[in-house]
């Protein structure tokens, strides 16, 4: 990555966890005698047995950093995005450019932490949702877990309903339909009885 930090830089919107703390602890620690590199992959740039000739010790912390991918038809492809992967483009300046109507599928705070971070994208003042940006009318978040079943924590469903997210519960999807050039123009879904059966 081009910061340090990991998924607390790229993973955990701006709103959430402000820049300026992340460096501060970082410096702490570069402070204290950490030398860091970044935008380095071992494996091409250096590799793990250079790694363990110049150190004393060697700790990998990777971290899990990909999006689970939609294994329905039209999941693959163009205008369908990885949470994780959009908050890493957020976080890092490269926000993706978004439609006119954005469906967030999932029902827990990465869920909530993209639906959030796209209303940031398209609306002048998030809090108020008054104040839409031309083109884009919704941000749905379409969860298979009925209201009291959502993994979310109760202040990010709450927070998420009072920024205008319009939330669906209790549907699973099933297709994303696309167009003959293959640009999705919606998502099929069906009513999801129980989630835990």
């Amino acid at each position: 990555e081009p910061v340090l930090a990991g998924m607390l830089a790229v993973g955990i919107p701006q709103y959430r966890l402000p820049r300026e703390l992340i460096r501060a602890e970082v410096d702490v620690i570069l402070a204290m005698g950490a030398t860091a590199v970044t935008n380095c992959e071992v494996g091409r740039d250096v590799t793990l047995a250079q790694l363990r000739q110049r150190h004393q010790a060697v700790i990998i912390a990777v971290g899990a950093k990909r999006s689970r991918r939609l294994t329905i038809p039209g999941g693959d492809g163009d205008g369908v995005l990885g949470g994780v992967e959009f908050l890493r483009d957020v976080a890092l300046g490269r926000p993706p450019q978004l439609g006119g109507n954005v469906v967030v599928i999932g029902g827990g705070n990465v869920a909530y932490d993209v639906a959030r971070s796209v209303l940031r994208q398209i609306a002048y003042d998030a809090a108020r949702t008054a104040a839409r940006l031309a083109g884009t009318s919704a941000v749905r978040l379409v969860s298979l877990e009925e209201l009291e079943e959502m993994p979310a924590d109760t202040v990010e469903i709450a927070e998420g309903d009072e920024e205008g997210i319009v939330r669906l519960n209790g549907w699973g999807p099933v297709a994303i339909l696309r167009d003959s050039a293959g640009n999705p123009t919606g998502v099929q879904f069906r009513k999801c009885l129980r989630v835990y059966d």
